[in-house]
This record gives structure tokens, sequence and C-alpha cells, in this order.
């Protein structure tokens, strides 16, 4: 009888961490990140993507890239963010 009782507690105390584990992941903003953080104060452009490695491999290989790459007005925001 004792032994049940222990274990009945037991089972309480998990699910009251669970629940509030499930709780606080959803609800308690303190622990994430805000991804706009992470990007440098010096940075010209940022995209956002899904899935970076293979949208990044796609972008990549067209032609928008090689405009990027190419575009005079991109170099000179590039080069008066550096100053």
């Amino acid at each position: 009888m004792i032994r049940k009782k222990y274990l009945y507690f037991a089972l309480l105390i998990v699910m009251v961490v669970l629940i509030y584990k499930v709780i606080a992941f959803f609800t308690l903003q303190e622990d994430r990140i805000n991804a706009t953080y992470l990007i440098p104060q010096d940075a010209v452009f940022f995209i956002e993507m899904d899935d970076p490695l293979r949208n990044m491999n796609t972008l990549a290989e067209s032609e928008i890239w090689d405009h990027l790459q190419t575009n005079e007005t991109i170099h000179k925001m590039s080069a008066n963010s550096m100053r």
C-alpha cells in the first residue's frame, strides 16, 4: 500500500514537471533567441529560408545569384557599409 502511494506521488511529480515544460516551451519567451539579433548590423541584405542548405544551393545556381554577384549598386552598398 505504501509503495503505491510513493509510485503515485512520483508519477504526479513527473506529470507536473512535464506539464510545466510544455507550458514553458510554448509561452515563455526568455529562453528563445530572436533571430533578428543574429543578423550583423552592417548586413546589406539578408534572405530568410525555410530549408537553408537546399535553397542556398538552388540560389547559388540561379541567374539571380549571378546578378547579385555582378551588380554595381550592391557592391557600392557593401563598400559603404564597411566604413
